[in-house]
């Protein structure tokens, strides 16, 4: 091997050897960059964490955990009762189901429920007495038999105006049409 052969072998490896150490001082500043980030955010993270728990610890004082096992619970009954199509329908009538529940939430009407759940609950449903139908003319005859009689008689009327939706059921027909025909024959 002659001198020529030597030089450019030697200047081929010193051309990589900078190559070499090239990479390894950015690897070094690279380490110390992340260094010099972990020590700055460690007191940040650190108090992300204790915040985190004394967000959780709170939560978990006010019941949150609590109630989201109990709702687990109830979602599993519900999944095991309903099927995919019954969802489907729910999904399908949400909207008049949701209206429903809004104007039952009206303070009168929840006194209204709340006034025939106590009148029920204190009703003898076990009727013992053998109930003749002149005795139910004379009990019809007494005032709160009347309103009682009136009331039924216009909310059934009343029932019977509101528009029922198209379907199957009724042909198209809305309920008051279809009182209208029941009725005429």
């Amino acid at each position: 091997m002659n001198q020529t052969d030597v030089q450019d072998r030697l200047a081929d490896i010193s051309r990589k050897l900078d190559v070499v150490m090239e990479e390894i001082e950015q690897q070094r500043r690279h380490r110390r960059e992340i260094g010099d980030f972990l020590q700055d955010f460690s007191p940040v993270a650190r108090q992300l964490v204790l915040d985190l728990m004394e967000r959780l610890d709170e939560l978990d004082r006010k019941g949150y955990f609590a109630f989201l096992k109990e709702f687990s619970r109830v979602a599993d009954a519900v999944v095991t009762s309903f099927t995919v199509d019954d969802v489907k329908h729910l999904g399908d009538n949400i909207v008049t189901i949701l209206n429903t529940v809004k104007s039952l939430t009206q303070p009168d009407m929840l006194r209204a429920i709340n006034n025939a759940v106590v009148v029920y609950k204190n009703l003898d449903t076990s009727a013992t007495e053998d109930v003749s139908l002149l005795g139910l003319l004379r009990d019809l005859n007494s005032p709160e038999a009347r309103r009682g009689l009136a009331f039924t008689i216009r909310f059934l009327k009343s029932v019977a105006v509101q528009p029922a939706p198209a379907g199957p059921n009724n042909g198209g027909l809305h309920t008051n049409e279809t009182m209208r025909i029941t009725w005429d024959r």
